[in-house]
């Protein structure tokens, strides 16, 4: 469109009379282009702006100050019960980034720093994993292309095949009977978990035998029994993978 405007000037003698107008021409296209790849570069800065937040990441695109906003609920929405120790890894390979004050809030799924006085928030989206209290927790996000949200601790890993627990918490509704005066008048928060396989690529959850007799019918055995399943978890399902697998 921009060159197919410049000819046209070009061949009708318009160029020095219409130079202003050509240059708007020109930067008009030129903003277009970059709008087409907005989200290529926004993913490319993400990583390449972490300069200035504590031991070096910068609050840019990748990171923000305005936090999604929490329902009031009794009892917490975190990982842990205070801010702790962790490095992150915003993408696959790349250098891991240290911070003293961390927490993961598992009903947001965002990464939240504490620095100077100020919380900082990371989508799980925008990284690749991240270290603390000995454990290594991965984005199920970018892992499985957002069809799992949240964090895992990767359990097993073999051939095509990983095992994670994924952490997570839900939000149970009030349920104060008046007459009765029983019940729970608040909004509260209930730490729950749940099991992701990737296999081959493809992600499969399950919290309960019914799902994992379900799971292994499709990916793997149809004559495995319920009695032959073990129990919901770790321990046990990472022995019985392994021995399967």
């Amino acid at each position: 469109m921009v060159a197919f405007l410049l000819l046209y000037f070009s061949e009708h003698n318009y160029y020095k009379m219409n130079k202003k107008f050509l240059t708007f021409v020109f930067l008009f296209g030129f903003y277009q282009l970059m709008g087409q790849n907005s989200d290529v570069l926004h993913r490319n800065n993400m990583v390449m702006n972490q300069q200035t937040l504590g031991n070096g990441v910068k609050v840019g695109e990748h990171m923000t100050v305005t936090l999604p906003e929490m329902p009031k609920v009794k009892g917490s929405y975190y990982l842990k019960y205070d801010w702790f120790k962790i490095g992150v890894i915003f993408t696959e390979g790349s250098t891991k980034f240290t911070y003293d004050s961390a927490n993961y809030n598992l009903y947001s799924n965002y990464i939240e720093i504490y620095n100077k006085g100020n919380v900082y928030g990371v989508s799980q989206t925008l990284f690749y994993a991240f270290e603390g209290d000995g454990n290594t927790y991965y984005s199920l996000d970018g892992l499985t292309k957002s069809k799992v949200e949240g964090v895992g601790i990767l359990l097993l890993e073999k051939d095509n095949f990983m095992l994670f627990r994924r952490d997570f918490v839900k939000i149970i509704e009030p349920n104060y009977d008046k007459a009765l005066m029983m019940g729970n008048k608040n909004y509260t928060v209930k730490p729950a978990n749940e099991y992701v396989v990737m296999y081959k690529n493809d992600p499969h959850t399950f919290s309960n035998k019914r799902d994992l007799r379900k799971l292994l019918k499709n990916i793997w055995d149809n004559s495995i029994s319920k009695s032959d399943l073990p129990e919901m978890e770790d321990d046990e399902l990472v022995s019985f993978f392994r021995e399967k697998f």
